[in-house]
């Protein structure tokens, strides 16, 4: 009995071995930051796996560049887990062991390109910054000592430029990299060996000498003193350069704002191009901004006028208490009532509307205030028919008929009964509809009654003849 119970529990202790010498921690969260060159990287991939536990996790880093895989996690106590970042094709990784209920392990970019088979060629890629954050849509371009020209492009949201494995380089040749940033210029180099080159560009801190926010406007005028608009304008310093380029807006006005940075002691030039013809002005840089104003001659042609051709016209008289009136027939030429009528001007704007009386007759009255000789267009619809007539207002008032393509049926209604003989006159169906209901019973009902006094009349008329038949 007791060799057995050893030899359960042996059992036991060894079922349970693995168990106690590997425990899974569920819930477990890991998390970090990407950086590529010290910034933060927004939208890099970012897998993780363990090397007991296989794939745990995928996902992409936030706007800080911040990756976090929350709390569902289910990985063993002491494993090894790698995490792998990826961006625009620039790897990264980085390996810790799981203890606690969450690790944070940063992830630096740089570590290794993600090769697509098949695809040769040399890559350049690397960072544009200032000197405390990453430059977006900073222009790029990329040239070798050997090679000439070999690339150019912008950066991406998180300052990053890359030329993709496209490149054709003779390796040892110096590549230099020189990037725009507003008025700004800075480069960086390298030699080409490998299979791809990282160059950073750094824009450095202005010196003391410098200004970083100043501003140069000014008008542009022709030989008349007219504004020139549309004027093709550069404007360069002494010692900085290039420093901006555009053209003057509809007043002959050009403004770069404060966006510029200038030497404290340079001077300014601002040239300007219109027509074919070009002028130019000096100032010194002095305060927060300079005003440079430029007048040129222009071609004789192209002269802005220095006087504008005014037409006045005059409005026409007012017609108060004007008149609009007429007939509505069907195309047989009765006349109809109860038509819709509405009158508009030459701006399509309602006037006035209404319905035909029950002559066929529609009438404004002496309401209206219209301007002399307005057209006015008169639209009159029947039972789904439309006719519209066009008149100009004169004098006091304005007839307009309409004759609409409808024919309309008649209807019988008793006028008067006689003591032998009924009378019928046909009148327009619309009109017998307006009859009230009560009306049109009382005549069936004398129609009835004279049907009854005719036959009484008749069966009279027959008892005479038959008692003088019997008489003679």
């Amino acid at each position: 009995m007791k060799s057995r119970l050893l030899l359960l529990s042996g059992l036991f202790i060894l079922f349970l071995s693995p168990t106690i010498y590997a425990v899974p921690i569920p819930g477990y969260r890991i998390y970090g930051q990407v950086t590529f060159a010290g910034h933060n990287v927004s939208g890099a991939s970012v897998s993780v796996t363990g090397n007991v536990s296989g794939f745990l996790w995928n996902g992409t880093t936030d706007a800080n560049g911040i990756y976090n895989t929350g709390a569902m996690l289910s990985i063993t106590d002491g494993e090894l887990f790698t995490v792998f970042a990826n961006y625009s094709r620039i790897n990264g990784t980085a390996t810790d062991i799981a203890t606690g209920v969450n690790r944070r392990i940063d992830v630096e970019l740089g570590g290794g390109w993600e090769r697509l088979p098949g695809v040769p060629g040399y890559r350049i890629y690397g960072l544009v910054s200032s000197s405390t954050n990453a430059l977006e849509n900073a222009t790029v371009n990329v040239t070798g000592s050997t090679s000439g020209f070999l690339w150019n492009g912008t950066t991406d949201a998180n300052g990053i430029y890359n030329t993709g494995a496209t490149l054709n380089v003779t390796i040892g040749e110096t590549i230099t990299v020189t990037a725009l940033y507003g008025s700004r210029r800075a480069s960086g180099s390298g030699t080409a060996a490998g299979a791809n080159l990282r160059v950073d560009v750094t824009f450095a801190r202005p010196s003391r000498t410098h200004l970083t926010k100043f501003r140069i406007y000014g008008i542009v005028k022709d030989q008349d003193n007219n504004p020139l608009p549309e004027a093709s304008i550069n404007i360069t310093g002494s010692s900085s350069g290039m420093l901006w380029s555009g053209t003057s807006d509809a007043k002959g006005r050009y403004d770069t704002d404060y966006e510029l940075i200038v030497d404290k002691t340079e001077t300014i030039t601002v040239t300007v191009v219109y027509a074919g013809a070009t002028a130019s002005g000096n100032g010194t840089v002095s305060g927060d901004e300079l005003e440079i104003n430029l007048s040129i001659s222009t071609p004789a042609e192209t002269t802005t006028p220095t006087t504008t051709s005014i037409t006045v016209t005059t409005a026409p008289p007012l017609l108060p208490g004007y008149q609009i009136y007429g007939r509505v027939f069907d195309n047989s030429g009765n006349l109809i009532p109860d038509a819709m009528v509405k009158v508009e001007d030459s701006k399509y704007r309602m006037v006035w509307s209404g319905t035909t009386n029950a002559g066929g007759v529609y009438d404004t009255g002496p309401s209206l205030r219209i301007d002399s000789g307005e057209t006015l267009t008169v639209t009159a619809e029947y039972r789904g028919e439309i006719s519209r007539k066009t008149g100009h207002a004169v004098g006091s008032g304005l007839q307009l008929d309409l004759t609409l393509g409808i024919t309309q049926s008649t209807t019988a209604v008793i006028t008067s009964v006689p003591s032998t003989t009924v009378v019928v006159t046909t009148i327009p169906k619309t009109e017998a509809r307006k009859l009230p209901t009560s009306t049109i019973l009382f005549l069936l009902l004398i129609l009835v009654l004279a049907v009854i006094v005719i036959q009484k009349n008749r069966k009279k008329s027959g008892n005479k003849g038959a008692k003088k038949k019997r008489r003679s």
